[in-house]
C-alpha cells in the first residue's frame, strides 16, 4: 500500500535549472557559451557542485568557486546567484496535482541542493504542504546514496515499500527501487500524472 509520495525539485516541481533553455538564457546575457557556463555552475566533472550539494563546502564558497572558473565579476555573480537556481518556472499542473493528495498521503521533497533551496521552498508556499522536505547540503547525504532514500522514509514514518520516489534523473532511481520505492522516470507532467494515478491505485 502506498503511504507517501516523494518527489525531486528541479525537473519535476520546477523546470530543470541546469536545462538548455535555462542556461542558454544565463549564457547568453553573460556573453559566454552555454558549455563554459555549465563548466562554471557545476565546476569540472560536477566538483564543485558535488562539494557543495553535501555540505562538504559552504553555499558562500561555492559561489566563489563558479566567480573563479567563470571569471565575470562578482556583480554578474550575483545576478546569477539569485536567478539562476530560483527563478525557473514552476511546473504548476503537477504542484497542484500533489497538492490535491494531501492528506491521503505523507508528500516529501527531496533534492540535492545548496542551503539557499530552503528558503525558496518556503517562499513558494511548499512547506505549507509537504510533510518532509530534505535538502541534502543540510543533511550531508545526496541522491543517489542509499542512506537518503531511507532517511527520507525513515521522516515520514513509513517503509520504503509503501513510498513512490518521482525523480527527472535515472541515475537517482535506481539505489531507490533497489531499497523497495516504487519509482517513476519524471518525462512531462502528463506522464507522471497518469503513471503516478495508476500506481497508487493500483497499490491501495
Amino acid at each position: 500500500m502506498i503511504k507517501a509520495i516523494v518527489v525531486d525539485y528541479g525537473g519535476v516541481l520546477v523546470e530543470a535549472p541546469s536545462g538548455r533553455t535555462n542556461l542558454a538564457k544565463y549564457a547568453d546575457k553573460l556573453g559566454i557559451d552555454p558549455v563554459q557556463f555549465k563548466a562554471g555552475i557545476f565546476g569540472e566533472n560536477n566538483t564543485l557542485w558535488n562539494r557543495a550539494k553535501v555540505g562538504l563546502i559552504s553555499e558562500a564558497e561555492y559561489w566563489s568557486g563558479v566567480e573563479k572558473i567563470l571569471q565575470i565579476g562578482k556583480d554578474k555573480i550575483e545576478w546569477v546567484r539569485l536567478g539562476f537556481y530560483h527563478s525557473v518556472p514552476i511546473q504548476t499542473e503537477f504542484v497542484e496535482y500533489l497538492k490535491s493528495l494531501k492528506g491521503s498521503y505523507k508528500l516529501a521533497i527531496l533534492s540535492n541542493a545548496i542551503p539557499s533551496f530552503t528558503e525558496n521552498w518556503k517562499a513558494l508556499g511548499f512547506y505549507e504542504w509537504f510533510d518532509e522536505a530534505i535538502n541534502s547540503s543540510i543533511v550531508g547525504l545526496a541522491k543517489p546514496d542509499p542512506a537518503v532514500y531511507r532517511l527520507v522514509a525513515d521522516s515520514l514514518g513509513v517503509a520504503p515499500e509503501e513510498c513512490v520516489f518521482v525523480d527527472d534523473q535515472s541515475k537517482n532511481l535506481e539505489n531507490a527501487k533497489n531499497l523497495g520505492f516504487s519509482v517513476i522516470h519524471y518525462q512531462n507532467t502528463a506522464q507522471v500524472i497518469v503513471q503516478l494515478k495508476a500506481l497508487i491505485s493500483d497499490k491501495k
